[in-house]
């Protein structure tokens, strides 16, 4: 999940971060859920969900205080009671669940221009999931903009965490390395930084990051292993064990070469264009899900503006 700053954050920085609608990691709520006439079946019925959904489903943000498919903020009462309005929630928002629910941060963020504010609920993932809403007796997942039941097969790879190492791959990061050309071939040298995070209650031995081009692609391989991508590699952590909750990075160094054509600085972002696969992290006794990867276009354009200097 994302780590933001919301500490030194206002609204009109909310707006460069927030999807522009609800996603699977956002869900808004307007300021007319405190009104005296809402608060209470806010909390009593439809917290619980929310709460649930997150806390199955690795984490998430709840804004309070804006409406979806709107630029508009509302203000966000600052008290309930004689009690803080983040107080009050927190105490809420841990007991909606069963289990009790305690990963999670309140944010308070200006609304630019104004002395009045909004709040964002960061949810973190839980190691003691899946949690059960107790408003309704069911277990929420996220889908895009929406909580929804849980099916089985989601809850059992939850409550696995108490038996098996589980862990999760929570970030990827690429760093482009050298650009040269040898005998006639763009070669390219990159790597992968990618953030494995030990979410279940057993410490993970034996585990790394196992990675896959996507489609039949023999230019690329693993350049410490020296094995291609195409018949997919496995990486391990450098760390022996990963006690649960702990995160780790493991650098995946990948080379890939193309033939030289006509114009040199095509050549490069044709590759990393193409560079196209799937990880999946693993342990001594589970293999997580695929997660697709391509080189973001952004970086595809400073590899071609490298190149072009260096041809200059």
């Amino acid at each position: 999940m994302l780590t933001i700053d919301f500490k030194n954050m206002t609204s009109d920085g909310l707006l460069e971060i927030i999807p522009s609608t609800e996603t699977k990691d956002w869900e808004f709520k307007d300021a007319l859920v405190f009104d005296k006439a809402n608060f209470k079946a806010f909390k009593n019925t439809k917290l619980g969900k929310i709460v649930s959904s997150f806390a199955n489903s690795g984490g998430g943000f709840l804004l309070l205080g804006k409406r979806d498919d709107e630029e508009r903020f509302d203000p966000v009462p600052m008290h309930q009671g004689r009690t803080t309005m983040e107080d009050h929630l927190s105490l809420v928002i841990s007991q909606a669940v069963t289990p009790h629910y305690r990963d999670f941060s309140i944010f308070r963020v200006p609304i630019a221009g104004t002395e009045e504010s909004v709040l964002v609920v960061q949810f973190a993932d839980s190691p003691a999931a899946p949690h059960q809403s107790v408003a309704d007796t069911n277990y929420f997942y996220r889908l895009p903009g929406h909580s929804v039941p849980a099916p089985h097969f989601h809850l059992e790879l939850l409550r696995s965490r108490f038996t098996r190492s589980v862990v999760k791959v929570t970030d990827i990061r690429f760093h482009c390395q050298t650009i040269e050309v040898k005998e006639g071939l763009a070669h390219l040298n990159f790597v992968l930084y990618v953030t494995v995070e030990n979410t279940s209650l057993q410490s993970a031995t034996a585990w790394g990051v196992h990675i896959k081009t996507a489609k039949t692609d023999y230019r690329w391989e693993a350049v410490k292993l020296r094995q291609a991508l195409n018949d997919g590699v496995c990486v391990r952590g450098e760390q022996t064990t990963l006690l649960p909750s702990e995160k780790a990075v493991v650098p995946i160094h990948v080379r890939g070469k193309e033939q030289l054509k006509f114009r040199t600085a095509m050549a490069f972002c044709d590759l990393a264009d193409a560079f196209d696969v799937f990880l999946r992290p693993l342990s001594h006794d589970f293999v997580g899900e695929e997660i697709p990867f391509r080189i973001d276009r952004s970086d595809v354009q400073s590899i071609r503006q490298e190149v072009a200097e260096k041809l200059s």
